[in-house]
């Protein structure tokens, strides 16, 4: 790969091209994943580009936020506290700088987290689109995570692809009308949920970039297991059914921003789903841990086919 490409920034396999080919060889074991646990501490860090800014059901002071609490939380932590830089084009109405603000402030009190940190830039017209937002988080590790074995259930917190589909919607680059609100929140609550579970707890994984598909691609090559998802268990909303089937593209493949992907002992699959129904009605047993083949497939009318890994650039800029 001689040049960027847009294609870098959906997380599917150009992106994973990009850090095997760039970025590791560069930077050998000093990256962990989306979160690092240092001693007891999980860290992260992302970048948030949105276009545009502000969508049905948040804004990308929401989705910084969320995005970062939500990684804290896939790594087992309880979030603690956040930084926040924010690069500004010049000329942006501060009317707008104040309205994702005061989204990062209502989302982070709904988290329990305080941003405590930051920093701010103004570049020149045009080097920038409006807004863009860096974040850092640290949390309290409180979950451990036993190896995978075949068999282990496959848990979604509900429907997939919202954001994603939202997004697109919300573009206008496509003659499309629905009435579709993001997923976008944080899920702050859902370490003290999955306390009881940490003898069956085994992975965990919000899709944002690439979906749902993508985070299961990627537990796939880490264990060299496969996962077999069963289609009519999958909970998409039928909005985000039409977006899709309209636009040609794979549910799966869309981002979720408020979810979390967990996989747990099958024994123990039920009971989880119980307690998760307060807080995340929709969630679901989406699929199961195999051996037989070392990648994602998916059952459809009794049919198991291989769900491919993303490739190329198939949204505007999303988180």
């Amino acid at each position: 790969m001689d040049k960027i490409t847009l294609s870098i920034g959906t997380g599917g396999e150009e992106m994973t091209h990009f850090l095997e080919e760039t970025v590791f060889p560069v930077l050998e074991q000093s990256i962990s994943g989306d979160a690092a646990i240092v001693g007891r501490t999980a860290f992260t860090i992302d970048s948030f580009v949105a276009d545009p800014p502000f969508f049905p059901g948040g804004s990308i002071g929401t989705l910084a936020v969320s995005g970062t609490v939500n990684d804290l939380v896939a790594a087992g932590a309880r979030p603690a506290a956040l930084a926040l830089s924010l690069i500004l084009e010049e000329g942006l109405d501060t009317d707008v700088v104040r309205r994702v603000l005061e989204d990062v402030r209502r989302t982070s009190k709904l988290a329990r987290v305080k941003v405590v940190t930051g920093d701010t830039k103004v570049v020149q017209r045009g080097a920038a689109d409006k807004i863009f937002i860096t974040t850092s988080g640290i949390g309290e590790k409180l979950l451990e995570f036993s190896a995978p074995v075949p068999g282990d259930a496959v848990i979604v917190t509900g429907d997939i692809a919202r954001h994603g589909a939202a997004m697109l919607l919300a573009s206008k680059k496509f003659d499309l009308e629905a009435q579709l609100t993001s997923d976008c929140e944080p899920l702050y609550w859902l370490p003290e949920v999955l306390q009881p579970f940490q003898a069956q707890l085994r992975w965990m994984r919000d899709p944002t970039r690439g979906g749902v598909g993508t985070v299961l691609q990627e537990f796939c090559r880490e264990f060299s297991l496969g996962v077999r998802l069963f289609q009519e268990q999958v909970p998409i909303i039928p909005e985000v059914t039409g977006v899709c089937e309209l636009l040609g593209i794979e549910p799966l493949h869309l981002a979720s921003e408020g979810r979390m992907v967990i996989v747990i002992s099958p024994d123990k699959a039920h009971e989880l789903l119980e307690l998760l129904k307060p807080f995340a009605p929709n969630s679901s047993i989406i699929g199961e841990v195999v051996n037989d083949h070392k990648t994602l497939t998916k059952v459809v009318d009794g049919y198991e086919t291989f769900v491919p890994p993303l490739t190329g650039e198939i949204l505007p800029r999303i988180c």
